[in-house]
């Protein structure tokens, strides 16, 4: 195959993994990610259920998880930067999603719409999570849009809405393997799309001063 058509499994919502033969000259399932990039540009061509963008994916491309109504969570890595148009339309099960600040380009109903009678409608309650000024916002609070936005704090693991020692003990209690941070993207907050010590380290200097903002 090295050619591939959104369409060529149009409606096959079911899908649970997918995987492209190691000899394919154009496509591959790096890391068994369960889904189908382009090879030479790291563009994710479609995803399933199961799928787990690498971090190498620089665009999500239009209808990549069209209809993939059994979606109900999705990580975008900070190495995107484009996700296109109905790139996961008709996801009824996803009803939020967090957009890093590497996003500068979202398409036409990406996400938050299902298709009605007669129009594209909006899925119920739907949010999304980014950082003040982003894309993400823009799409969010778009007149057409109208989407919740909830704005991401970096250092604040615990969700308890502070930046405190207890964000400290939250970080260091996952990489101590006792249990997970209650978001790992506020606990990110260097920005490398891991949790280490470094993140630990920084809120650290937050408090004490040393660093201003994080």
């Amino acid at each position: 195959m090295t050619t591939f058509f959104y369409t060529a499994f149009y409606n096959c919502s079911g899908i649970e993994s997918i995987t492209v033969d190691e000899d394919n000259p154009v496509y591959d399932s790096r890391g068994g990610c369960n889904a189908v990039i382009e090879t030479a540009t790291s563009i994710l061509i479609m995803g399933c259920k199961n799928t787990v963008i690498p971090d190498t994916v620089i665009k999500i491309t239009d209808y990549a998880f069209d209809g993939c109504t059994g979606l109900t969570d999705i990580r975008i890595p900070r190495s995107v930067r484009i996700i296109d148009n109905f790139a996961f339309y008709r996801c009824t099960s996803l009803t939020s999603i967090t957009v890093p600040e590497s996003v500068t380009s979202i398409g036409r109903y990406a996400f938050g719409y299902d298709f009605g009678t007669d129009d594209y409608v909006k899925i119920p309650d739907f949010s999304i999570r980014g950082v003040r000024g982003s894309d993400a916002q823009r799409y969010a609070n778009a007149a057409a849009n109208g989407f919740t936005f909830i704005e991401i704090k970096f250092g604040d693991a615990n969700l308890d809405g502070t930046i405190d020692v207890g964000d400290v003990t939250a970080i260091q209690r996952q990489l101590a393997e006792y249990e997970n941070v209650d978001d790992a993207f506020n606990a990110d907050v260097d920005r490398d799309d891991k949790i280490t010590i470094s993140d630990v380290t920084m809120i650290q200097r937050y408090l004490a001063e040393f660093i201003t903002e994080l």
